[in-house]
């Protein structure tokens, strides 16, 4: 508000000041009467006429020159130059602190973490060292019943052999029986010995080694303890950090309302430009599959088509095969009948011609035998003749050939059909297993979402992604092969490339030199193109990353690790 008070002045000043120059150089005021009478002096001068003038004393007014009103132009001038410059330094300072405040805000987080971590540790420390006492203070036990049970039974076995030797003991026996009881019990208590033995080094060996974890477990203990006092330490000096950043933040709230709101436009020109891409994509994605199920549809109609006409070509030459081979039987029937009447008629004419010959020739034989009876000279012409009739009716016709068909065999073949499947990537798949959007450092400053600034709750930016401080220098990486759907110049965010992964989209801005197009297949890793670096601190460079599912923005913490 003071920036905008001392604006506004100085703007008025420059018009008063442009104004009072223009009318002193284009201008002069005239001189007022003077109403009053003026007094006498006491010096006269007389005329030649005799008469008495009375000079008048008035006072000019002081004229501006040019140079004054160079002058005052110069100061107004260096006014607006020293407020333009405030006004970029708040600036500065505004995105300086809001960097620094969202790197802290990553620090305190990454403490949070590491203290909830140490925090379970000592839990569980505690725990095992618990545990370790208690298994400790059960094994000292059991090891002094051990021992003591050894002792006992040693004592009691040397008051049984009266301080002898073994052998003596086993000879000091009454009977044969007595020492062979000797030898055994002597046998089972060396046995006994020996399980005693090894059943106390097992013991002892256990508690060494519980005791030696029990150290580790405490040294382990103080470790950890003194790691959470330094990050409970590192975590109280940040808080402090944040405090100072926030109270400065909060001397310019109207500055950082501009900054944020400035922000908050560019993000959303961004977020519409990116919004209206994959509309776009989705809309040609859709044209595109409904040409193919049209194409489809018309290749199944047209096969369909083909189909159908290739089964009345067939059902049609089959009908014609049909009525052929119905034209030839009936033919052949025909024929057949023709050929068994022509053969009935051939064999009737024949017997009715053996029936006339036969009756010839008996009449013949009759005459002959008449004849012969009269004239023994014709017998041997008769017999001649009889001869050649019987020659004559012995001759047989020969069936005309009959005619042959012919088989026709149709084949039919059904196309086959092949679809190719494309392979596509398993974006989803690789939630929390993407790699970074850069190479090298990797430091968040601003997080996904609606932020609020602490102890500010009114002063609220929503990042549609994340933003992170690199290394000077570096390169935006694809972290997923897929193809370049767009490459805009965004205000603010320089160049940013969209890639297109399926139903999946990763944005990449802050980009100065893109080495990538339109069009472009990339692979997992690649490279985008190189940084800009910052305004205030060459030293550094920041990207802008998001992860979108077709229109819905998700949070890229969740997807890179």
């Amino acid at each position: 508000m003071k920036l905008r008070n001392r604006s506004l002045g100085i703007l008025i000043v420059m018009v008063m000041a442009f104004f009072s120059s223009s009318s002193l150089c284009a201008y002069t005021p005239p001189q007022q009467k003077n109403t009053k009478k003026a007094a006498p002096t006491s010096k006269t001068n007389a005329n030649k006429g005799g008469k008495k003038t009375v000079k008048n004393v008035k006072a000019k007014p002081k004229q501006e020159t040019s140079a004054d009103v160079k002058q005052k132009q110069e100061a107004t001038q260096k006014e607006i130059r020293q407020t333009e410059q405030q006004i970029k330094d708040n600036e500065r300072s505004i995105k300086k602190g809001l960097n620094d405040l969202g790197r802290l805000e990553g620090d305190i987080s990454l403490s949070k973490q590491k203290i909830e971590t140490s925090t379970a540790k000592l839990a569980r420390l505690n725990g095992e060292i618990s545990t370790l006492q208690a298994a400790i203070s059960t094994n000292e036990k059991e090891l002094n019943r051990l021992r003591e049970e050894y002792l006992k039974a040693v004592k009691k076995m040397r008051v049984a052999r009266k301080q002898k030797s073994n052998l003596a003991f086993v000879f000091a026996s009454e009977n044969f029986n007595q020492a062979l009881r000797r030898m055994r019990y002597l046998h089972q208590f060396s046995e006994w010995k020996d399980r005693q033995t090894a059943a106390i080094e097992g013991k002892t060996a256990e508690l060494k080694k519980q005791q030696s974890a029990l150290a580790s477990a405490r040294s382990e203990q103080d470790l950890t303890l003194r790691q959470q006092q330094k990050e409970q330490s590192s975590l109280q000096q940040q808080y402090v950090k944040q405090d100072a950043i926030v109270a400065d933040l909060r001397k310019n709230g109207e500055a950082l309302k501009s900054h944020l709101s400035k922000k908050q436009a560019e993000a959303n020109q961004l977020k519409s430009r990116i919004a209206a891409l994959i509309a776009e994509e989705q809309r040609k994605a859709e044209e595109e599959r409904r040409r193919k199920e049209q194409a489809r549809i018309e290749a199944e109609r047209k096969a369909e088509a083909a189909r159908l006409a290739k089964e009345k070509a067939a059902r049609e030459a089959a009908e014609k095969a049909a009525k052929e081979k119905a034209a030839k039987e009936e033919q052949a029937r025909l024929l057949a009948e023709k050929r068994a009447a022509s053969k009935a008629a051939a064999k009737a004419a024949e017997e009715e011609q053996a029936r006339l010959a036969k009756a010839e020739r008996e009449k013949a034989k009759k005459t002959t035998v008449e004849k012969n009876e009269n004239n023994p000279k014709a017998s041997s012409k008769n017999s001649g003749d009889y001869a050649e009739a019987r020659r004559r009716n012995s001759r047989s016709t020969t069936p005309a050939p009959t005619p042959s068909t012919k088989n026709n065999q149709t084949a039919t073949s059904a196309p086959k059909a092949s679809g190719s499947v494309a392979a596509a990537g398993n974006f989803a798949g690789m939630k929390g297993s993407l790699p970074r959007p850069v190479s090298g450092a990797f430091r968040i400053t601003s997080r996904f979402g609606r932020q609020s600034l602490p102890d500010l709750p009114d002063v609220v930016y929503d990042n549609p992604g994340i933003d992170a401080e690199t290394a000077a220098g570096a390169a935006a990486l694809s972290v997923y092969q897929g193809k370049v759907s767009g490459v805009y110049m965004i205000p603010g965010y320089h160049t940013v490339v969209i890639v297109n992964h399926g139903n999946y989209y990763t944005v990449y801005g802050n980009i100065a030199n893109p080495s990538v197009k339109v069009g472009d297949a990339v692979n997992a890793g690649q490279r985008l193109g190189a940084l800009a670096s910052d305004e205030d601190d060459r030293g550094h460079s920041s990207i802008h990353f998001e992860v979108w599912r077709n229109r819905e923005k998700l949070n890229p913490l969740e997807w890179i690790r």
